[in-house]
């Protein structure tokens, strides 16, 4: 099948009115991605989930960690106490005395220093760490499609309010022009009825005329200050700043073949949903890691400096006076003054928690069931709405042809009707309601074009293509 591809011209008159400060389409654009505060929030996001990710990717690697102690004990005392004795030994005759002056061993605890070096490395944890890589991961990608989301939603909303205020301000010109062409009448009646050539109240009609046009008019302007707030609020800029839009003279945008099956695929509403399912898994897999065994490795390296002790004979005096000093040691040394090196490894396998870990289990399966379902809801109502967006967008093609056919006949009947008028075979009443008709087609015909564009941009939006459109 032969593919209709459709150019859409949106040209609106270029007697639209003239502004002290006037922008762009992409400019519009270009300022509201720029200071829009949900865009700059999401923007946040994304940064947060790029250090979560990097975070969590730290956990595959070895920790090391240094730390120290020092302490200070009153408690003393002995581990070996031998007292002294004297003992005569006979010998033949004669008695030979054997002194033992006494032995001990003792401790006082006093300073205690530590210092330490510590590397501990996962080897197994269940796959609860690279589960939990993975749906950082996601949870990084699911804030750049967030951001995605925002700033397409902000983008079309800025086009919106940028053709809605276009739109006032040709229906403003038309009105404008209704009405110079309504009081050029009036004078050219006014004239004849003083001249005799028309009765009173053909006058009169035309004022009734001119009280329409001039609320008509004033309508208008009422319109074009509330589109111009909306776009300004879009843009984040005061709604003084702005007075008007200019007019996007051959302005033309790469239509969408009719026939084009568009793929909601391109959506972030859809890969976002594909990324709660996958997180929805990685959920299950945590849940899983925690029946399973845990084993892991830890080396280290420190150095323990405390504990004296001594040991020693007592020798003592007459009065019971220790020789080797007030502690009764003869030596004085440090049972710890040194470094060391361990190397440990852990294996942790869960037996029984009272089934608590097995209905986490089934709690994660059932979110993911949950996912899938609503997945699949999504999907549908997004298919839905693009088919509804493409129905939009080809009654909006048709109407804008029949109003612009419809305008042009319009034209054709007023300057017929103007003629006749002239040479007096047609009244003023069918003056006036022809020349009410043709103000009608005119503003149909703008209407009709901005509801081709709009069309358009929703169903760009609806098929994930918008911000392609803007991108080029």
């Amino acid at each position: 099948m032969k593919k209709h591809y459709i150019a859409i011209l949106i040209l609106f008159c270029a007697g639209a009115a003239h502004a002290q400060q006037s922008y762009t389409l992409e400019e519009c654009i270009r300022q509201a991605r720029a200071d829009n505060k949900e865009i700059l929030m999401k923007d946040k996001k994304v940064v947060e989930a790029e250090h979560t990710r990097k975070s969590v990717r730290g956990l595959f690697f070895p920790s090391i960690s240094a730390s120290g102690t020092a302490a200070w004990n009153s408690s003393d005392g002995s581990l070996l106490d031998i007292p002294a004795f004297n003992y005569n030994v006979p010998l033949l005759s004669t008695n030979f005395p054997i002194s033992f002056p006494g032995y001990r061993i003792g401790y006082e605890v006093g300073d205690i220093y530590y210092a330490g070096v510590t590397l501990q490395q996962p080897i197994f944890m269940g796959g609860k760490i690279a589960s939990g890589y993975r749906m950082a991961k996601l949870g990084e990608s699911v804030a750049g499609e967030q951001r995605a989301l925002t700033e397409s939603e902000v983008v079309y909303q800025t086009c919106e309010a940028y053709f809605l205020l276009l739109r006032a301000q040709q229906l403003d010109s038309v009105s404008q022009a209704a009405l110079d062409a309504a009081d050029e009448l009036y004078r050219t009646v006014s004239i004849a009825t003083e001249k005799g050539m028309a009765h009173r109240s053909d006058v009169m009609k035309m004022e009734v005329a001119r009280s329409e046009l001039i609320l008509a008019r004033k309508q208008a302007e009422n319109g074009i200050r509330l589109a111009r707030m909306n776009l300004c609020v879009q843009m984040g800029i005061p709604w003084t700043e702005i007075t008007a839009c200019e007019v996007p003279t051959g302005l033309f945008l790469q239509g969408i073949a009719l026939e084009d099956s568009l793929d909601i695929c391109d959506r972030p509403e859809y890969r976002m949903l594909e990324a709660q399912v996958r997180l929805g898994r990685e959920k299950v897999a945590t849940a899983r890691s925690e029946v399973l065994p845990h084993i892991g490795l830890q080396a280290s390296y420190g150095y323990l400096n405390g504990i004296r002790w001594g040991d020693g004979a007592k020798f003592q005096e007459g009065n019971g006076t220790p020789i080797g000093g007030d502690d009764g040691f003869i030596g004085n040394r440090k049972l710890f003054d040194g470094g060391s090196f361990t190397v440990l490894a852990t294996v942790s396998i869960p037996l029984w928690r009272s089934g608590s870990e097995y209905h986490k289990i089934a709690a994660a399966r059932a979110n993911l069931e949950e996912s899938e379902l609503q997945m699949q809801h999504l999907t549908e109502r997004m298919a839905l709405e693009q088919t509804q967006a493409r129905g939009n967008y080809e009654e909006a093609l048709l109407e804008h042809q029949l109003a612009l056919s419809s305008l042009r006949l319009a034209e054709e009947n007023l300057i017929l009707t103007r003629k006749q008028y002239a040479v007096g075979s047609e009244t003023l009443s069918e003056l006036l309601k022809v020349q009410t008709q043709w103000q009608k087609a005119q503003e149909e015909a703008v209407q009709a074009q901005c509801d081709v564009y709009l069309a358009y941009l929703r169903l760009l939006k609806t098929a994930g293509r918008l911000m392609d459109q803007f991108e080029k």
